[in-house]
Protein backbone atom coordinates (compact mmCIF):
# COMPACT_ATOMS: atom_id res chain seq x y z
CA UNK A 1 0.00 0.00 0.00
CA UNK A 2 2.81 2.65 0.76
CA UNK A 3 4.20 1.58 -2.51
CA UNK A 4 1.07 2.18 -4.67
CA UNK A 5 1.26 5.53 -2.44
CA UNK A 6 4.74 6.09 -3.76
CA UNK A 7 4.10 5.88 -6.97
CA UNK A 8 1.52 8.28 -6.73
CA UNK A 9 3.52 11.03 -5.44
CA UNK A 10 6.13 10.47 -8.19
CA UNK A 11 3.18 11.03 -11.14
CA UNK A 12 2.01 14.08 -9.37
CA UNK A 13 5.68 15.94 -8.49
CA UNK A 14 7.47 13.70 -10.77
CA UNK A 15 7.76 16.31 -14.19
CA UNK A 16 7.70 19.15 -12.28
CA UNK A 17 9.44 18.68 -8.97
CA UNK A 18 9.81 22.52 -7.77
CA UNK A 19 12.44 23.75 -5.63
CA UNK A 20 15.10 21.21 -4.21
CA UNK A 21 15.13 23.11 -0.71
CA UNK A 22 11.66 22.68 -0.21
CA UNK A 23 12.23 18.93 -0.34
CA UNK A 24 15.47 18.83 1.52
CA UNK A 25 13.22 20.80 4.41
CA UNK A 26 10.68 18.24 4.42
CA UNK A 27 13.70 15.49 4.42
CA UNK A 28 15.28 16.80 7.40
CA UNK A 29 12.09 17.54 9.17
CA UNK A 30 11.90 13.36 9.75
CA UNK A 31 14.02 12.44 12.14
CA UNK A 32 14.37 8.68 13.99
CA UNK A 33 12.26 8.03 17.34
CA UNK A 34 15.20 6.99 18.90
CA UNK A 35 17.25 9.31 17.82
CA UNK A 36 20.59 8.23 20.47
CA UNK A 37 20.48 4.68 17.79
CA UNK A 38 21.13 7.23 15.46
CA UNK A 39 24.39 8.79 17.31
CA UNK A 40 25.74 5.47 17.76
CA UNK A 41 25.82 4.72 14.30
CA UNK A 42 25.91 8.31 12.73
CA UNK A 43 27.85 6.86 9.09
CA UNK A 44 25.39 4.04 8.55
CA UNK A 45 21.92 5.01 6.76
CA UNK A 46 18.85 5.00 9.31
CA UNK A 47 16.34 2.40 8.55
CA UNK A 48 13.47 3.86 11.35
CA UNK A 49 11.92 3.37 13.21
CA UNK A 50 11.15 7.38 12.33
CA UNK A 51 8.65 9.68 14.31
CA UNK A 52 5.72 10.69 12.09
CA UNK A 53 5.11 13.78 10.46
CA UNK A 54 1.48 15.46 10.91
CA UNK A 55 1.71 15.14 6.94
CA UNK A 56 2.96 10.85 6.97
CA UNK A 57 -0.39 10.83 9.76
CA UNK A 58 -2.30 12.56 7.27
CA UNK A 59 -1.49 10.73 3.75
CA UNK A 60 -1.97 7.44 5.62
CA UNK A 61 -5.16 8.43 6.58
CA UNK A 62 -6.12 9.46 3.45
CA UNK A 63 -4.88 6.29 1.60
CA UNK A 64 -6.65 4.15 4.22
CA UNK A 65 -10.11 5.65 3.83
CA UNK A 66 -9.59 5.82 -0.55
CA UNK A 67 -9.23 2.60 0.08
CA UNK A 68 -12.27 2.02 2.35
CA UNK A 69 -9.69 0.31 4.85
CA UNK A 70 -10.07 0.02 8.62
CA UNK A 71 -6.77 -1.33 10.24
CA UNK A 72 -5.69 -1.62 13.95
CA UNK A 73 -3.59 1.02 15.61
CA UNK A 74 -0.57 -1.16 14.73
CA UNK A 75 -1.20 -1.81 10.89
CA UNK A 76 -1.61 1.93 10.57
CA UNK A 77 1.73 2.43 12.62
CA UNK A 78 3.22 -0.24 10.14
CA UNK A 79 1.90 1.68 6.75
CA UNK A 80 3.41 5.49 8.71
CA UNK A 81 7.06 3.96 9.01
CA UNK A 82 6.53 2.26 5.60
CA UNK A 83 5.66 5.54 4.28
CA UNK A 84 8.06 7.35 5.90
CA UNK A 85 10.98 5.08 4.34
CA UNK A 86 9.63 5.90 0.90
CA UNK A 87 9.28 9.47 1.54
CA UNK A 88 13.11 9.70 2.61
CA UNK A 89 13.91 7.86 -0.96
CA UNK A 90 10.97 10.22 -2.76
CA UNK A 91 12.66 13.63 -1.12
CA UNK A 92 15.79 12.74 -2.26
CA UNK A 93 14.71 11.67 -5.87
CA UNK A 94 12.76 14.89 -5.79
CA UNK A 95 15.54 17.39 -4.92
CA UNK A 96 17.95 15.49 -7.58
CA UNK A 97 15.45 16.06 -10.03
CA UNK A 98 15.13 19.37 -8.66
CA UNK A 99 18.63 20.07 -9.16
CA UNK A 100 18.23 18.65 -12.97
CA UNK A 101 20.24 15.14 -12.45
Amino acid sequence: MAGRWYGQLKVEYGDDPGDEIGWEVQREELYPLDEDRLGANSNAPFEGPWRITPYLRKEASRLLEAESLRVSEKAEERLQQDMADLFISFCDLMSRRARGD
